[in-house]
């Protein structure tokens, strides 16, 4: 069975979340929460919703991989500063 990703095409799936943003841009009561790179956050909505609908999963190989190395990282330091805290 042919996935939703293949049955819509990638072009038609970057339309939609191109005027979903649009019309997010434009409503006051929600666009001051997206202050960040608005070209940044469709690219992982793409992403995210590629990989979602059964097309390649290129969000968890480029976003999620390297979260969970920071979180790695985060962890690591943590826990030596609780050695150092606890004297150790």
């Amino acid at each position: 069975m042919e996935s939703i990703y293949h049955r819509l095409g990638e072009q038609n799936l970057r339309v939609m979340v191109d005027n979903f943003y649009h019309y997010v841009m434009e409503d006051d009561t929600i666009n001051h929460l997206f202050t960040t790179d608005m070209e940044l956050v469709k690219k992982k909505q793409i992403l995210f919703l590629t990989g979602f609908l059964g097309g390649p999963n290129s969000y968890v190989a480029e976003y999620v991989i390297c979260l969970m190395q920071s979180l790695r990282s985060l962890q690591y330091h943590g826990s030596k500063i609780s050695e150092k805290q606890s004297g150790n």
